[in-house]
């Protein structure tokens, strides 16, 4: 028997195609757009193509065209991936942490725990501008080094070169701005405070420090703050795709040009 190995870009193509009839998550909603659905169409023939040619089926080799095609798609999943982490963040913070030590007994205290998640959403999803702009400087051949690329620099070319969907990059960017500062002082002075962690009380960290109990209700009221928080990050989220998808779905254009 012959074993035939896919290119990857085939399994992800494959996993996107399914996920779209499926419930709704966050990589979900961005694949619902107009752009998404062009995308993985035109990549999909270039997949299917690139298999050919890995398999001695076709000497055809890949247009300049299918490959920015198959370096948009593999950026656009990248965005998946992203949505997928924070999901997974949003996962383990719903998770009431008398459960996890149950598994991990040497869990220290909530607050960390809930520092250690809240700054993995903080650093995820300031990725998603960068991978953004990486996307867009393939589609308007902005030319910036795809290295140093991101939200910015995309951003301030496209204005530079006086195109007005500059805009649609400084919405995503504003929106998700107060996360940024934090993460820059997370990477620069190795501590930032988590603003959505401000004025929570942890009662049972609180109670081991200084062996003492609290009443119910203060346990209640900090759980409820924190569901707050954790239900705002969420919201956050979807705004920043909402705006992604407002700049790709603007953007069909250049996708059908390349």
């Amino acid at each position: 028997m012959v074993k035939i190995d896919y290119p990857k870009e085939l399994h992800i193509f494959v996993s996107i195609y399914v996920s779209v009839d499926m419930p709704q998550t966050l990589s979900d909603h961005l694949y619902k757009s107009k752009f998404s659905l062009t995308l993985v169409h035109k990549a999909s023939k270039a997949i299917i193509k690139k298999g050919a040619i890995q398999l001695d089926k076709d000497s055809t080799k890949l247009t300049e065209s299918e490959k920015l095609t198959l370096k948009l798609f593999e950026y656009f999943t990248s965005l998946q991936r992203v949505l997928q982490d924070i999901e997974n963040v949003l996962v383990f913070l719903k998770i009431d942490t008398k459960k996890i030590r149950k598994v991990h007994p040497l869990l220290d205290t909530d607050e960390e725990y809930y520092k250690y998640h809240f700054e993995n959403y903080i650093i995820r999803v300031i990725s998603l501008q960068d991978i953004v702009g990486k996307l867009g400087n393939i589609l308007y051949k902005t030319n910036i080094d795809d290295e140093k690329c991101n939200g910015y620099n995309f951003k301030e070319e496209l204005k530079k070169n006086g195109n007005p969907k500059h805009s649609y990059i400084s919405a995503i960017l504003e929106q998700s701005i107060d996360v940024k500062k934090v993460r820059h002082k997370k990477l620069h002075r190795g501590i930032a405070e988590i603003n959505n962690l401000r004025g929570v009380v942890f009662w049972d960290d609180l109670e081991k420090a200084t062996s003492k109990k609290f009443d119910k209700i203060l346990h209640e009221m900090s759980a409820g703050d924190l569901s707050i928080q954790i239900n705002e990050i969420e919201k956050e989220t979807v705004k920043i795709i909402d705006l992604i998808i407002e700049f790709f779905d603007n953007s069909l254009d250049e996708l059908n040009n390349i």
